[in-house]
């Protein structure tokens, strides 16, 4: 099936390259981003998840491993179950901390008592809510600080979202690549809990299978994941100690950025060493179920990835292969902005005939072409019927990227300055399902 992508890929370009003879203007860069394209779902196919084998085993099983799970008005259902996937981990964590960053929606006594309760039944695992004061320095930073300060002999650091439901495997798998040395964070596959119940949490769905399969997996091919999700992340635990104060002190434009901090803690890691993804490990994880919430969710994303391509192209050394993936993802994001814009609204009005562009049928194919390992992900919860009628809206998933989520990620250039917690003052999404 790789050799298969890659051919097709390699044929789109190769018959762009003829249409450079005929004058198409355009058919240079349709070759540039046939080639791109190529080589990406390339490397994709070749990720690999990491093992270990008995004897480095062994010493994965002695690591100390910390979870931190910061809190801010989250509901409470979500939270037990949260708290019930960590302590039924085949690999238990050693500590689980609870942060509540000051929440004014709910005062959580249910969830403390059943943080003891799984201390009890599940004595591998030392469960701990901890409460601190809403104020001008809070955050998420600030609540995983709280944990990294409060457990300084932690050997890997996990970072999971307070709607976050691990897989009974996922400290297991995610502890895997560590084996590797050079290794400083590892990615967890995220799939979205609230797929089955809702039409846009299920686009997100395949949109981050996509996302993780395609071009973040050719990242970790190369050892160089650029960004974590915040659903679940693994991070030595020296790696967070020696940055803590320049994570926590993070400014831009003259302002404490409190967003984006997945990525700055990727950032970290890849100047000490390789930042992969572990395909075999898996968390779930609330997405909106409404466009208003979603589009604030993206817009919130956009405006982090302005901020980290800037720390990127700043600390990064051009002799690395980091700095150029960097180079390509925004040579890439401005191309496309510039080919949509010409020939889809400067030209138009001009009155001017469109100039050749690759076939409607061409695009489709395309898009389901780069969404087919999407296909190969399998859930308990989903049969094939599902997997395919979701599978068949991979054409709407890629028209709404490059119009509606272009469009923010040209807002999110124009307002990167903004900051806060998040999209959350209240709960928006209930783990039972519907807004509170």
């Amino acid at each position: 099936m790789a050799v298969l992508t890659v051919a097709v890929l390699a044929v789109v370009a190769w018959h762009q390259a003829v249409d450079i003879e005929s004058g198409d203007r355009f058919a240079w860069i349709w070759v540039g981003l046939s080639v791109v394209m190529a080589a990406t779902q390339g490397l994709a196919w070749a990720d690999r998840p990491k093992q270990a084998s008995p004897l480095y085993q062994a010493d994965l099983d002695s690591l100390r491993v910390t979870v931190n799970v910061p809190v801010y008005n989250e509901d409470p259902e979500a939270l037990k179950l949260v708290a019930l996937a960590l302590a039924r981990q085949i690999r238990p964590p050693q500590r689980v901390e609870f942060v509540d960053d000051g929440s004014d929606q709910f005062g959580y006594e249910d969830i403390r008592h059943e943080l003891a309760r799984l201390s009890r039944r599940y004595p591998a695992t030392e469960f701990r809510w901890i409460r601190t004061e809403r104020g001008p320095d809070s955050g998420k930073r600030a609540a995983q600080a709280v944990t990294v300060r409060g457990d300084p002999d932690a050997d890997i650091y996990a970072t999971i979202d307070s709607d976050t439901i691990l897989d009974p495997r996922a400290i297991a798998e995610g502890l895997k690549p560590f084996a590797d040395p050079r290794v400083e964070s590892v990615a967890a596959m995220l799939l979205v809990f609230n797929a089955n119940r809702n039409v846009i949490a299920a686009l997100t769905e395949i949109w981050l299978a996509v996302y993780q399969l395609g071009i973040r997996a050719a990242w970790s091919a190369l050892g160089r994941v650029m960004v974590n999700s915040g659903g679940l992340a693994f991070y030595r635990g020296d790696l967070l100690r020696d940055a803590l104060p320049a994570y926590l002190g993070e400014t831009f434009a003259g302002k404490r950025v409190s967003y984006s901090d997945d990525a700055m803690l990727t950032f970290f890691a890849m100047l000490r060493g390789r930042t992969v993804q572990q395909p075999t490990c898996f968390a779930f994880t609330i997405m909106p179920e409404k466009v208003s919430h979603h589009v604030r969710q993206q817009l919130r994303w956009f405006r982090g990835s302005v901020i980290r391509t800037y720390w990127w192209f700043r600390y990064l050394s051009p002799r690395g292969l980091a700095w150029w993936l960097a180079l390509a993802a925004v040579a890439q994001f401005v191309v496309t902005t510039f080919l949509i814009a010409t020939i889809y609204i400067v030209v138009p009005l001009a009155g001017q005939h469109l100039p050749p562009v690759p076939s409607l049928w061409s695009l489709l194919g395309l898009s389901y072409l780069v969404s087919l390992r999407a296909l190969m992900v399998r859930r308990s919860d989903q049969g094939l019927m599902t997997r395919l009628a979701v599978f068949a809206f991979s054409p709407l998933i890629s028209l709404w990227s490059v119009t509606v989520l272009r469009a923010l990620q040209l807002w999110a250039v124009a307002t990167s300055g903004r900051s806060g917690w998040g999209t959350r003052g209240k709960v928006e999404v209930t783990i039972a399902g519907g807004a509170s």
